[in-house]
């Protein structure tokens, strides 16, 4: 804290900083910043959510995962050259928002996944997802930078690329910390399900049993055991459902900021 607070006392008094943070007084900027830590959040949290969930719930091996996750990339290598050249059509501020939106309603596509979730649950919502980011990234520098002065763009720039891969590392530490503690939320509501007074849990227990007589000592301990990790990998499931959810409901409460911004004046600023 006391280092953070000698910088800023030494950037905002400085005639020529190394980091002049003075540029945020530009409001284009500081909203247009803001934006870009949520889409480092998308950007770097969704290419960790979903191989966590390939990987950990239905494990699928590397190969299986990329070519799953391969959609997303195709989708923003498509959208790429019908993005370029409407940013120098139309105004890029509705650009962001359509992308804002993308981002958030392909997010919350995935809210409904299932143990069993494969590529056609992942397809349709990476399609919309890839467009979405393809346009925020290709929009949000050019807005937060394009009314500032030629001298400070440099400064501003490399500000914006900083904030947006902190939006990625912030969001992968609160996704993975919110996931643990969802996965917990989730299993201590569907434990109690599991009761030996249910039919339908006996009858699991003893199929479990069935299974492993023979190869372990103790088949009912051995039953119970399978379907607690059964019921653990619901509530696994059930934490990334909340993560999506969460992640799409972030992107659309954020497309009312870009009201609040200009109209670029430079559309050539650099990403």
């Amino acid at each position: 804290i006391t280092s953070a607070a000698l910088f800023l006392r030494r950037t905002l008094k400085a005639e020529f900083p190394i980091v002049d943070l003075r540029v945020f007084r530009n409001r284009n900027f500081s909203v247009g910043t803001a934006i870009g830590f949520v889409i480092g959040i998308a950007l770097y949290g969704l290419v960790y959510l979903m191989p966590l969930f390939l990987g950990g719930v239905r494990h699928f091996n590397s190969l299986q995962i990329g070519s799953i996750m391969f959609v997303t990339g195709a989708a923003m290598f498509f959208t790429a050259p019908v993005a370029g050249r409407l940013t120098d059509k139309m105004d890029t501020r509705y650009l962001l928002t359509a992308g804002l939106t993308l981002v958030g309603i392909g997010s919350l596509m995935n809210a409904n996944l299932t143990a069993d979730a494969d590529f056609n649950d992942f397809f349709w919502p990476q399609i919309v997802r890839g467009m979405g980011m393809l346009m925020c990234l290709v929009t949000a520098a050019r807005i937060a930078l394009g009314t500032l002065p030629p001298s400070e763009i440099s400064n501003a720039a490399g500000l914006f690329n900083v904030v947006r891969n902190l939006g990625g590392a912030v969001g992968l530490a609160a996704m993975d910390t919110l996931r643990d503690i969802r996965v917990d939320y989730h299993w201590h509501q569907l434990i109690p399900a599991v009761n030996g007074a249910r039919d339908v849990v006996m009858q699991q227990v003893q199929q479990f049993q069935g299974v492993v007589t023979g190869s372990v000592s103790d088949p009912a301990a051995a039953g119970i055991a399978r379907l607690a990790q059964r019921v653990l990998v619901q509530a696994e499931v059930l934490s990334f459902n909340d993560l999506f959810l969460w992640l799409g409901i972030l992107y659309l409460c954020v497309v009312p900021m870009t009201i609040l911004m200009r109209k670029p004046v430079m559309q050539g600023a650099a990403h």
